[in-house]
């Protein structure tokens, strides 16, 4: 359920309680007290009520679902770990790609796969993504500590 039939739901439920508390207000004792017949049957409201309620949460429906689950998800992590430990982010996304959706996969799918939101394993997942920027780290270390180095053997 989206946000937009979550919001469907909670505003078709007050307005139910609502024609309900009217049809309560409409109690004999109301209506010989007061003289005021607000809602006096509550079957139609409800079935109209009812029938605009399923037809704004088919149409409000999100468009097309993912093309992957959480097992999937396993399935893709563990092919990375295997085929793409040196690869940064840019790379990896290209890979995943055109490894598992023939290169038709959307950003926005491939970002979600890769950042595990809204997963069971989505520490897995960073733990993962911390290794790769320490390993990152210790190569430009690495790599700046050999330029340092051959600068001053040209200057010398």
């Amino acid at each position: 359920m989206n946000t937009k039939q979550k919001l469907l739901t909670w505003l078709a439920l007050i307005v139910f309680l609502g024609i309900g508390a009217l049809h309560y207000a409409h109690s004999d004792y109301y209506i010989r007290v007061h003289h005021l017949s607000i809602v006096k049957s509550v079957i139609v409201p409800w079935i109209m009520l009812a029938v605009t309620y399923a037809a704004l949460f088919v149409l409000l429906k999100s468009g097309k679902e993912l093309p992957y689950d959480d097992d999937d998800r396993i399935v893709i992590w563990k092919w990375i770990r295997e085929n793409c430990p040196d690869r940064n982010y840019d790379e990896m996304s290209k890979a995943v790609n055109d490894h598992f959706f023939a290169g038709q996969a959307k950003q926005k799918w491939i970002d979600d796969i890769l950042s595990g939101r809204k997963t069971p394993f989505q520490k897995e997942i960073k733990a993962v993504w911390k290794a790769k920027r320490k390993r990152e780290k210790v190569t430009r270390e690495a790599l700046s500590a050999v330029t340092r180095i051959a600068k001053q053997s040209l200057k010398n």
